[in-house]
């Protein structure tokens, strides 16, 4: 229903703004006329890639990247991406490989209950995931300027793509471990205790007594969600109140320390300093990142929504509050921002949809699997496969169903689109009908002027009428 919806709305918000076609003409990046390793052809750009044309066509030239570099690169770039995903997933089965160790010490120090062993590996993992996450932020940004992309959009929607498939391993792998694997209770570590016998992983035991006695896989990605939701919710409105408090105490520290205020809080302060002082600040880094930070949202809300129903109340209150704390930081932190035509959220939208897609099989397999109600009915482990099937099945059917009735584009909006076609067509043609009257009308004036004799002719013809004439000497 959120996706029907906001498509909706981004169909309404693109009409009432006239960027249906933003997309269609997408300038040169400074980054990509400036490369050294580009060629000029004859030829044009489209939403598909370069065009080349004929030389009788009289197009002229423009700057042309070799579609066989940008790939021998974009290989080289999923490479490195593959590394990467490889030493997170290293990094996330090492936490939890450390929370078998706390598990099984018998030291005092490092031994924990399975409780509080599953919270100190949440927090654990919080923080690797916000970690490399911070590393990948630079890493990506820096192999997809190898790739001299063309537009602004090319750039950001591989920019997006690289993002979110490596984001998607690093902030979820941790969360598809202990839905499907960690019930398993497979030895994956090599971890053994003092006795010899191997240490098997499995789910801890609620710390509620009223949740149950029993190892809950549900109860253990409950606190893994719960200490991501939080720790990140929380990091991101420090990274925007801490410029702003610092802002606002700016002022004062610069009284007690200069015994003088700065020159923005003077009350006669110039034009010319307020200017140069909002020059100073750093330029607006677009909405690429708030994006990324919602759409990850939209993935632990959705993909794993049975096991903290309560994170989708928190991250609306999130939402609510981070509309003000980005509002100032577009108008106290950085300079004012420019705005660029488009007609949508771009790819970021196809990346919604999959994940309310996959979303469908993973809240299903969690609730079926972890469900005591279906254990108690003593099913076997083929029957509680067909009732899982059958419950994605008919859930996902009822998805494609409510996308197919409810319309992307309202009906009004349809409406409206067809009624200034008909009078943009009623104009293009009045104005080929009076075009081609004016057209007729000169060439009729031609004919007129080239059927009427000439000056001469009609003073030969007078002269020839004079000797015509009878009587005449």
């Amino acid at each position: 229903l959120f996706l029907e919806a906001w498509k909706r709305k981004s169909n309404v918000i693109s009409f009432r703004w006239n960027t249906d076609d933003a997309d269609m003409v997408q300038p040169f990046r400074p980054e990509f006329i400036a490369h050294k390793g580009l060629s000029q052809r004859r030829g044009l750009y489209t939403s598909r890639g370069f065009v080349p044309v004929d030389e009788d066509m009289r197009l002229p030239t423009v700057p042309y990247y070799s579609e066989t570099r940008r790939a021998c690169v974009m290989a080289a770039n999923f490479a490195v991406t593959l590394l990467l995903v490889a030493v997170v997933t290293a990094a996330v089965l090492g936490v939890f490989a450390f929370k078998l160790v706390l598990r099984a010490s018998r030291a005092p120090v490092l031994h924990l209950e399975p409780a509080w062993a599953a919270n100190v590996a949440a927090l654990l993992n919080t923080l690797v995931i916000s970690f490399m996450n911070l590393v990948w932020a630079h890493v990506s940004l820096y192999l997809n300027h190898l790739e001299v992309h063309r537009s602004d959009m090319d750039f950001e929607k591989s920019l997006a793509v690289k993002t979110f498939a490596f984001q998607f391993v690093n902030s979820y792998i941790s969360l598809f471990y202990l839905a499907f694997v960690a019930g398993l209770r497979v030895n994956l570590f090599g971890v053994h205790t003092e006795s010899g016998e191997p240490l098997r992983d499995e789910c801890p035991v609620p710390a509620d007594t009223a949740m149950g006695t029993e190892p809950d896989c549900l109860y253990a990605l409950h606190v893994q969600m719960r200490m991501l939701i939080l720790i990140r919710q929380g990091v991101r409105h420090l990274q925007v109140l801490a410029p702003l408090l610092f802002a606002a105490v700016r002022p004062w520290l610069c009284r007690w320390w200069r015994n003088e205020a700065p020159p923005h809080a003077r009350k006669d302060a110039r034009l010319l300093e307020r200017v140069q002082l909002e020059l100073d600040r750093p330029r607006y880094p677009g909405t690429f990142t708030e994006f990324q930070e919602q759409v990850l949202q939209f993935g632990y809300l959705s993909l794993f929504a049975v096991a903290y129903p309560l994170g989708a109340a928190l991250c609306f209150v999130n939402n609510v509050l981070e509309r003000k704390t980005d509002a100032a930081k577009v108008l106290l932190l950085c300079r004012r921002p420019r705005a660029h035509r488009a007609n949508g959220i771009g790819i970021w939208l196809p990346i919604l949809s999959f994940l309310s897609i996959l979303a469908v099989f993973t809240n299903t397999a969690v609730l079926l699997l972890s469900s005591r109600a279906l254990r108690e009915l003593g099913l076997s482990p083929r029957g509680l496969a067909y009732v899982c099937l059958a419950v994605e099945h008919t859930v996902f059917l009822f998805k494609i169903g409510l996308a197919r009735l409810i319309p992307d584009t309202p009906l009004w909006v349809e409406a409206e689109k067809a009624r200034r076609a008909f009078f943009v067509r009623k104009l293009q043609l009045e104005r080929e009908v009076n075009q081609a009257q004016e057209d007729a009308k000169v060439a009729s004036d031609q004919d007129m002027e080239g059927a009427r004799p000439s000056g001469a002719a009609m003073a030969n013809q007078d002269r020839f009428d004079d000797d015509e004439t009878p009587g005449s000497s």
